[in-house]
């Protein structure tokens, strides 16, 4: 039995992937053996427009740049966090303090605590392909440069330097780079949507993302895959691309 912790929960992703681990009712623990589900904690901001009905989910409310609040919705038992919460692009671009302080200093306090659990739980973090900054190539590869030139991108950077350091034996983490289209609230995130694939290692096994746009139904599914496949995954980084996948902010 295992609980699941889900922040930025009431996002378009975070909707998804919450009513998709319910209905599953299983996900890979830290042994990589499927859990029974017990319990979720959908966490965001502010409360949710619609709530889904079931005694396993439970809503919580609060910021995640508070280190008491990210203590409280932490269970000892939580077997896999999803790391979706924080300040999108043009919002970070116009306040840099609160992007600082909730994509950094949040996600700092989040492995912080689960670091101290000392039962290495999973972790999925949402990143974005601008962390690359500029025009990017018709395809990427793990090889890419990280030239973030927007303050939402070096944040998202910084996250991405943060998973690579709670990875095993602290925490099993990914990080997953999404796609999205253009911000209307602030500069445009350097990102390029084409039908091309991106081709990721797991040892002699390879997954291609295709990059057209995901419907809406499909979005959270590739990082609910996520809590399954860091443990085999080759090589020394921790991110994985996912260019195809966006929020549409």
């Amino acid at each position: 039995m295992g609980s699941v912790l889900i922040t930025g929960a009431n996002g378009m992703l975070g909707r998804r992937l919450t009513a998709q681990v319910l209905e599953a009712g299983t996900l890979a623990g830290p042994d990589g053996k499927q859990t029974v589900v017990d319990a979720v904690v959908a966490a965001d901001v502010a409360e949710p427009p619609v709530k889904l009905s079931d005694a396993r989910l439970t809503y919580r409310v609060g910021d995640i740049s508070d280190p008491d609040f990210v203590s409280d919705i932490v269970d000892s038992e939580v077997t896999s966090v999803f790391h979706l919460a924080g300040v999108v692009s043009g919002a970070a671009e116009r306040d840099f303090d609160l992007g600082q302080r909730v994509n950094v200093d949040g996600m700092t306090y989040l492995l912080e605590i689960l670091r101290s659990l000392g039962t290495a739980p999973r972790f999925v973090f949402t990143s974005s392909l601008a962390v690359y900054g500029g025009d990017l190539p018709a395809r990427l590869t793990d090889g890419q440069r990280l030239t973030p030139q927007t303050s939402y991108g070096m944040q998202k950077a910084m996250g991405e330097f943060l998973v690579a350091e709670y990875t095993p034996p602290r925490l099993g983490s990914t990080a997953v780079r999404y796609g999205c289209r253009p911000s209307r609230s602030g500069p445009a995130r350097p990102t390029r949507r084409r039908a091309a694939s991106f081709p990721r290692s797991y040892g002699s096994r390879w997954l291609a993302v295709r990059t057209p746009a995901l419907s809406m139904k499909l979005c959270g599914r590739p990082f609910f895959r996520q809590a399954g496949a860091w443990k085999t995954c080759c090589g020394h980084t921790s991110c994985q691309l996912m260019p195809g996948v966006g929020t549409g902010r």
